[in-house]
């Protein structure tokens, strides 16, 4: 209510509510102001709440990236692990199979397979060298005997000795092979004269007939031999057959010693024409 009329009261009045005016106006504004910097408060929160959250992720993430990394480089290592074993032992069975198909189970020698590849070999090489190759054929005396007597397992023993004795006897370039129960076929190339196929001949008797040892005793290992010599085109089969022949010629119950070394002759070497 206005106290008074006139002029000075309407002013009192007009002043008075703007003044109510402004007061109501600034707490407002004031009220506005809290509001606002709440809610920025409020903002400012959920950004820093985000900004964690997104940071736990990303080092989460880049933890379980290293652990994913670090296990496929330990898979990768033992794939490639067994990958090199399983290489290796393939290579090994294959190393295994090799020298089962070429050599004889029992003595390890080389076989008839081997044999005629290194005596193909050693004959193509004379050829070109101007020399020549022989093929000496082996069969022990009286094995039969042996076997009957003492046994199969002494009778492998036995051969197993004479390999061993026929091998100490050649030289590195030579070839022994066993090609049949009691028959070894040795191969010497680079021979300038026949006799020294000859002489080793006599050297390998001399060593057998000196005895194996099998079984707690030594047992002297007669044998008969045959030579065959090479000359130009000799093929590997023919100079095979013309040792066989010719160790036959030699072998038989009722066949002589020779006077000289009291052992079975030695064939005169055959020349494959």
């Amino acid at each position: 209510m206005i106290s008074g009329s006139g002029p000075e009261a309407t002013e009192e009045f007009i002043s008075s509510a703007v003044a109510g005016a402004a007061v109501a106006a600034a707490k407002r504004a004031a009220q506005a102001v809290i509001e606002t910097q709440a809610a920025v408060s409020a903002a400012a929160r959920t950004v820093a709440e985000s900004s964690a959250e997104a940071a736990r992720t990303v080092a989460v993430s880049a933890a379980e990236a290293a652990q994913a990394l670090a296990a496929a480089v330990e898979a990768t290592a033992v794939v490639t692990a067994a990958a090199a074993a399983a290489a290796a032992a393939a290579r090994r069975t294959e190393a295994w199979l090799t020298h089962a198909i070429l050599h004889d189970d029992l003595t390890g020698l080389v076989n008839r397979r081997l044999l005629i590849d290194r005596l193909s070999q050693a004959l193509a090489r004379s050829s070109r060298a101007g020399t020549t190759v022989a093929v000496l054929f082996l069969d022990l005396d009286g094995f039969k005997t042996v076997n009957d007597t003492l046994g199969h397992a002494i009778g492998d023993q036995l051969l197993m000795g004479v390999a061993g004795r026929l091998t100490e006897c050649l030289r590195d370039t030579d070839t022994c092979a066993r090609v049949g129960g009691d028959e070894f076929i040795i191969v010497c190339e680079d021979l300038t004269h026949p006799e020294g196929a000859q002489l080793l001949a006599s050297r390998l008797q001399t060593t057998l007939a000196a005895g194996v040892p099998v079984g707690g005793r030594t047992l002297p290992v007669p044998v008969s031999v045959g030579i065959a010599v090479s000359s130009a085109g000799s093929r590997p089969l023919d100079l095979i057959d013309e040792a066989d022949r010719a160790m036959y010629r030699v072998k038989g119950a009722d066949r002589e010693l020779d006077p000289r070394t009291g052992r079975p002759r030695i064939a005169e070497p055959a020349h494959h024409r």
